[in-house]
């Protein structure tokens, strides 16, 4: 008998063999990879912004409207500073006419002193002339005739000359003119400082020369009736 032929038959073993969905696998592993981040992150979003949707959608009408200001409050604040500015500017004013009523009355208490030492030095008397139009104070030399002032004082800004009182008579020429003698002497008399509605009374007596501010035109009488 001549030889015998034996086959051999190896069973296939899976995936030895590339086939076309095994190829593509990888590429498909890749893609999940970069994809589900992406769709997860979009999704996340997504909910973020249906929450914010019904939070804001749960705000009652009352207060979806006190998120801004209406017109009405805002003019009710306009107001309101208007008050304020108003107040402020008062008080400001009444410390400042206090103020320069006060400048003015040591403006005039040295006018005074000056016209007393002036007539005790020279043992010559003095003519004080109060001037109510320009608000000035003039001392001159009673003995010359000359116009040439001694001394001169303004008054400040805004502050004007009222009424001028002496002893038993009230002084209603524009000039008001008296003599302090040698010995630096002269009659008690009374001058009103004004400014705007607030005025204010300075007595200056004749002897001592010693000023005295006043409030009222009473008191001002019971000093000159003395």
């Amino acid at each position: 008998p001549g030889p015998t032929a034996i086959s051999i038959r190896f069973p296939s073993i899976p995936g030895n063999v590339p086939t076309s969905t095994s190829a593509r696998a990888p590429r498909n592993r890749t893609k999940s990879f970069l994809w589900e981040p992406m769709v997860a992150k979009v999704a996340k979003a997504k909910t973020e912004t249906s929450r914010v949707n019904r939070w804001t959608a749960m705000l009652r009408p009352e207060e979806s409207q006190r998120a801004a200001f209406t017109l009405i409050e805002l003019m009710v604040v306009v107001v309101i500073l208007g008050l304020i500015t108003a107040l402020a500017s008062l008080s400001l004013g009444g410390v400042m006419d206090r103020y320069q009523l006060g400048r003015a009355a040591e403006t005039l208490e040295a006018f005074d002193s000056q016209g007393r030492r002036d007539a005790s030095r020279s043992r010559e008397a003095v003519l004080a002339i109060i001037r109510r139009g320009t608000n000035e104070l003039v001392l001159r030399n009673a003995a010359e005739r000359s116009s040439r002032a001694r001394a001169q004082y303004r008054l400040p800004r805004n502050v004007e000359i009222g009424d001028i009182r002496m002893p038993r008579k009230s002084l209603t020429a524009r000039d008001v003119t008296f003599t302090l003698s040698d010995r630096g002497r002269s009659p008690t008399y009374a001058v009103e400082l004004r400014r705007g509605a607030m005025s204010r009374w300075i007595v200056i007596l004749g002897i001592s020369g010693q000023v005295i501010p006043m409030q009222s035109e009473d008191e001002v009488d019971a000093i000159l009736s003395l």
